[in-house]
């Protein structure tokens, strides 16, 4: 049986998120995982239940989901990813996260867990933007953002 480990990840909202794990046998020795099926999610807390959906009785838990794969089956690498269409969903803030893996005799066990930690990515200008100290201007090409006296 892997032992769980935790590792604490980032993501920038409005952005694609890869991350590899490395998973070991007790004598830290890479696992052979071909054939293994993974299952990753965030979410807010542990038990978060979506309010709008939960009824009495039958809870209804808002968990984000990650993309699994394995990179390299011999040397027990996979990869949890995030499209930017499920980042850009995210709010800034503190998550948790685990990861599931399901042996080809069918055990589970949680091999990697911990907290993520989400940031507002900046969004892309469409133009160019040049920053300066003062004294800027606007013109057709580009807009100009300064301290303070600029002209039009």
């Amino acid at each position: 049986m892997t032992a769980a480990y935790q590792v604490n990840i980032h993501i920038d909202a409005g952005t694609t998120f890869v991350q590899e794990f490395h998973i070991t046998n007790p004598d830290r020795s890479p696992r052979n995982i071909t054939g293994f099926k993974f299952n990753a999610t965030a979410s807010k807390h542990p038990r978060s239940i979506d309010a709008t959906r939960t009824k009495t009785g039958s809870p209804v838990y808002k968990l984000l989901p990650f993309s699994t794969r394995i990179v390299n089956g011999e040397q027990g690498i996979m990869s949890i990813a995030m499209t930017k269409n499920i980042t850009e969903r995210l709010t800034e803030g503190k998550y948790v996260y685990n990861v599931t893996m399901k042996d080809i005799n069918g055990n589970s066990s949680v091999v990697v867990s911990g907290l993520c930690f989400v940031d507002v990515a900046t969004p892309e200008v469409a133009e160019e933007v040049i920053l300066d100290g003062g004294g800027a201007f606007m013109s057709d090409e580009a807009n100009i953002l300064d301290g303070g006296g600029a002209r039009v």
